[in-house]
C-alpha cells in the first residue's frame, strides 16, 4: 500500500512508516495532514488516480525535527579574469515520519476564540481620539487659509538687477632681468 502526495509543491511516494525530509514546514513539532493526494494503490491492480487530486483521501505525518541538507556548493569563475568565486549553502528541511494513509474528512482543528469584547473597547477609545484630532486639524486648516488670503493683497516688487561688481585691477607682470653685456657676448 503506498500514495503519492504532493507536499509543499514537491511530489513524494509515501509508505506507512517512512521518514521523509521535505521543505522546512512551519512546526517545530507536532502532527500534520497533508491532503494532496494524487495518486492511492492498495496493490498492484487497485489503483485510484485523481483529477487532480482523490477526494477524502489524507496523509497523517508527525514532524520529528528540523534538520539541514547536505552543502551545496557554488562556484563561480571568469576565464582570464583572474576572478573565482566559492559560495556554501545549505537548506533546511523538516524530517517527517508517515503514521498513515487514509479517507474521509480531514480532521481540523478548531481556532480558540478570543474574546471580542476588549478589542472593540479600545477601538471606540482610539475612534473618540482621531475624532478630536481631526477637529484641531480643521481649526488650522481654517487659521491657513485666512493666511493664504491675505498672502494675495501683498504687493511683491521686483529685485533690482544685480549689478556688476568692480574687480580689482590685475597687477603688471614682473619684468624680466636686463642681461648685462657679458652674458650677451656669451650668448652670440
Amino acid at each position: 500500500m503506498y500514495a503519492i502526495v504532493e507536499i509543499q509543491g514537491k511530489q513524494f511516494k509515501v509508505k506507512e512508516n517512512d521518514k521523509l525530509e521535505v521543505d522546512t514546514l512551519h512546526k517545530d513539532s507536532g502532527n500534520v495532514t497533508f491532503d494532496k493526494v494524487l495518486l492511492y494503490a492498495k496493490d498492484d491492480k487497485n489503483i485510484d488516480i485523481g483529477h487532480p487530486y482523490i477526494d477524502g483521501a489524507y496523509i497523517e505525518a508527525e514532524i520529528l525535527k528540523p534538520t539541514r541538507g547536505e552543502k551545496i556548493r557554488v562556484f563561480k569563475k571568469k576565464s582570464k579574469k583572474r576572478y573565482e568565486r566559492t559560495q556554501g549553502f545549505k537548506r533546511t528541511l523538516s524530517l517527517i515520519q508517515i503514521k498513515g494513509i487514509a479517507f474521509g474528512a480531514v480532521k481540523k482543528a478548531e481556532p480558540k476564540a478570543e474574546p471580542k469584547k476588549e478589542v472593540k473597547e479600545v477601538k471606540v477609545e482610539q475612534a473618540k481620539g482621531l475624532d478630536k484630532q481631526a477637529k484641531g486639524l480643521d481649526k488650522q486648516a481654517k487659521g491657513l487659509d485666512k493666511q493664504a488670503k491675505g498672502l494675495d493683497k501683498v504687493v511683491l516688487k521686483p529685485k533690482a538687477a544685480p549689478t556688476a561688481k568692480a574687480t580689482p585691477a590685475k597687477k603688471p607682470a614682473a619684468r624680466a632681468k636686463k642681461a648685462s653685456n657679458k652674458e650677451q657676448a656669451q650668448l652670440f
